[in-house]
């Protein structure tokens, strides 16, 4: 179980991480703090398997290898502010940034869109998206060891 979702997490890190340019492209507007990405991730109801293996190293762990399972889910840069006031963020270096943060959202509804999404695991497969589970930021990791260095 420990390696799924270290796993989810690495492919998550890794689809953010292709689009770490949305964060930088607002300015500090309107869905970003001061740069900074959000993204929301809903649950895959009907993910492919993929048949590849990894070897998986972060600053957390030592190299596991580990079979793909499922695709569980599609995080989507999204617009956030807080509210009732605007603009609430802590500051966070935008330039600095080195992790994603993910945070709880409560029930809600499914979405219901059927996508087509094509990555290096599985290649093209067609999906129905369920609620939103989560929404991410990118983040900065200090006070490990090494601090959180990629």
């Amino acid at each position: 179980m420990k390696t799924r979702i270290m796993l989810g997490t690495l492919i998550m890190a890794a689809v953010i991480g292709s689009s770490v340019g949305v964060g930088y492209a607002g300015g500090g507007g309107v869905g970003t703090a001061g740069g900074v990405a959000f993204f929301r991730c809903y649950e895959i109801e009907n993910g492919a398997s993929s048949r590849l293996q990894l070897s998986v190293a972060d600053d957390f762990n030592d190299s596991l290898k580990v079979s793909i399972g499922m695709a569980r889910r599609l995080c989507t840069p999204a617009n956030a502010d807080t509210f009732p006031v605007a603009g609430q963020f802590s500051l966070v270096d935008p330039k600095k940034v080195d992790q994603i943060t993910c945070y709880d959202l409560p029930p809600s509804k499914p979405s219901n869109e059927v996508v087509t999404l094509l990555d290096p695991l599985v290649g093209s497969q067609t999906v129905l998206l369920g609620p939103p589970t989560s929404v991410c930021i990118q983040s900065l990791c200090t006070g490990a060891t090494d601090p959180c260095a990629p």
